[in-house]
């Protein structure tokens, strides 16, 4: 906005520069800074300007026009790009760097050149792909409280049975929440300006007073029972402490150089070796204190597999590596490998 008095052609290479920074940025924060690169805007900010170009090229007057053919094979690209990013990508997957150029590509490539003249566009045109559009947000709205709570009440992963059962639940929630809350709300007959602000001001100061009273409050654990409050003393639990974090536990950014001395057991003969992530970091105090001679060479989110690198952890091969190398140099008695292998 600030610049856009400099004319559209250096406001689209700003842009440009901006979105290639932000990209770079992202594909460097999807190994390093995952939760900060998926959240934040800075490194999601590419993705919202590659629709910007698509606008910038549809507002051009002496726009190229693509023939029915190419219009037809980008459209289907694109829908494939998009059924790529659906069905390979997985929490393994490092986002939002470069693998995200595959959906966000396929989702441009619809915008533009999808159309009633096509099939994908007759496709996504038609009365279903519609109606699902229309309560996409909703539904977006409505999953994860309900996955998430559903985590929470079972022990372990709810069955294939009990999240197609919440996904059904979701899409007939948002069909009610769209028709009931989002359509009226968009109709000047049923809601002018002033009140939409005033129900969105009052709505506003009505969450942030429960949540400035929740963290005041601990969370209201007036509500708990002494058996709830007695579970809550695990918020105090001193991990970073108990794991000797930055030491022998290393984080996501930290090669093995970072390992103590005091980390190899004092280089006992009778020496226990406890290697993996931080679920071995987290049974190091109770084998330390059995056994005084515990060698300790643990890594943030680092299976203790040999030969094997790790796109989301890029140290792990190098700290896995060493640790190998350590073990004919110490040779432990034992040797405990512990990790989450899922």
């Amino acid at each position: 906005m600030l610049t856009w008095k400099q004319g559209q052609r250096r406001v689209l290479g700003i842009l440009i520069a901006v979105a290639f920074g932000s990209l770079l940025l992202a594909e460097w924060g999807s190994t390093h800074k995952a939760d900060a690169a998926f959240y934040l805007m800075p490194t999601r900010i590419w993705e919202l300007l590659v629709g910007a170009f698509a606008a910038f090229h549809l507002a051009r007057v002496d726009r190229p026009q693509a023939g029915p053919r190419i219009e037809a094979i980008a459209s289907v690209a694109g829908l494939i790009l998009v059924m790529i990013g659906i069905f390979e990508f997985d929490n393994a997957t490092p986002f939002p760097g470069f693998d995200a150029l595959i959906p966000t590509l396929g989702a441009v490539l619809i915008i533009l050149f999808a159309s009633p003249a096509n099939r994908v566009g007759r496709l996504l045109g038609s009365a279903l792909p519609v109606q699902i559009g229309l309560i996409s947000y909703s539904a977006y709205l409505w999953h994860q409280p309900m996955f998430a709570f559903a985590r929470h009440l079972a022990f372990d992963e709810p069955g294939q049975t009990e999240m197609l059962g919440l996904f059904a639940l979701a899409l007939v929630l948002a069909y009610l929440s769209w028709k009931f809350v989002e359509t009226p709300f968009r109709s000047s007959k049923c809601f002018g300006r002033r009140q939409i602000f005033v129900l969105g001001g009052v709505g506003s100061l009505l969450f942030i007073s429960l949540g400035v009273a929740g963290h005041w409050t601990g969370g209201f654990e007036s509500r708990l029972s002494a058996e709830q409050h007695a579970l809550m003393d695990y918020r105090s639990y001193p991990f970073e402490k108990i794991a000797r974090s930055h030491r022998c536990f290393l984080q996501p950014e930290e090669s093995h150089r970072a390992f103590e001395a005091e980390c190899d057991g004092g280089n006992a003969t009778d020496a226990l070796l406890i290697w993996g992530d931080s679920h071995a970091a987290a049974l190091s105090i109770g084998l330390r204190k059995r056994h005084p001679a515990l060698i300790q060479y643990n890594a943030s989110g680092c299976p203790p597999l040999v030969g094997v690198s790790f796109r989301w952890r890029p140290n792990c091969q190098d700290v896995n590596d060493f640790v190998l190398a350590e073990v004919a140099r110490l040779k432990p008695t034992r040797i405990f490998l512990h990790a989450n292998w899922g």
